[in-house]
């Protein structure tokens, strides 16, 4: 039955991905998510304390 369903679907549209701006986005993401983490755990930070990680973690 697997074909009559995915009949029913339409076909994806083919993406290219531009892998140099996926990867600055994934690493604006590491800096808000180490800051929104830490601050939850109840420390004090900045972006300034974490931006110095997060080039050491490229």
């Amino acid at each position: 039955m697997r074909e009559s369903i995915i009949a029913h679907f339409p076909e994806q549209p083919h993406q290219t991905i531009d892998i140099q701006t996926y990867m600055a986005e994934v690493e604006d993401k590491y800096v808000t998510d180490a800051y929104q983490s830490l601050s939850i755990e109840g420390y004090r930070v900045t972006r300034e304390l974490i931006e110095p990680l997060n080039s050491t973690h490229s």
